[in-house]
């Protein structure tokens, strides 16, 4: 989702002339515009996750699902490779910072930034996660999750966090 709004909802040039219009040609096919085809501006967040669950693309060498915003985490960071020490959280990232710092024995002398003290972020987060995830369908939410199970795994993150809201059945 974060790669969706900070992609695709922004005024951005790079992810729609890329990426946008292969999503448009691919997931609307004969029904898109040739405003869409030509500048890419206008996915939805429900076409990119049909156009990442397209067996044609899934299956392929394709450039978006090779690129680090999509791509599964574990495929980017080779956890079985590498041994790492750490594994933060940006939900908690002020929390993990501190950790680290304590850890390095720097604390005392080094402060993590908090820039949103009240943890606004973490509700506006929620609400426009919401709001995005009730424009997929349920199964479309289930093979996502599929897609990325091993990162949920990996990284300790619980899939069932993200359900939902309109009604759809999980």
């Amino acid at each position: 989702m974060s790669t969706y709004r900070d992609k695709f909802t922004k005024p951005a040039y790079y992810y729609p002339q890329r990426f946008g219009r292969k999503i448009v040609r691919t997931v609307r096919g004969a029904n898109a515009s040739e405003q869409s085809l030509k500048r890419g501006h206008d996915v939805k967040f429900r076409e990119m996750v049909q156009y990442l669950l397209d067996p044609r693309t899934t299956h392929s060498q394709d450039q978006l699902l090779s690129d680090n915003h999509w791509r599964q985490a574990h495929l980017l960071c080779h956890p079985c490779y590498m041994h790492y020490d750490f594994i933060g959280h940006y939900e908690t990232l002020h929390e993990d910072a501190q950790a680290v710092l304590q850890a390095l024995g720097v604390a005392n002398r080094v402060r993590f930034p908090n820039t949103d003290p009240n943890n606004r972020w973490k509700q506006k987060t929620a609400n426009v996660s919401a709001k995005i995830l009730s424009e997929i369908s349920a199964d479309e939410l289930r093979r996502v999750k599929e897609l990325y199970a091993y990162d949920f795994e990996l990284f300790g993150y619980d899939p069932n966090v993200f359900e939902l809201k309109h009604g759809d059945p999980a």
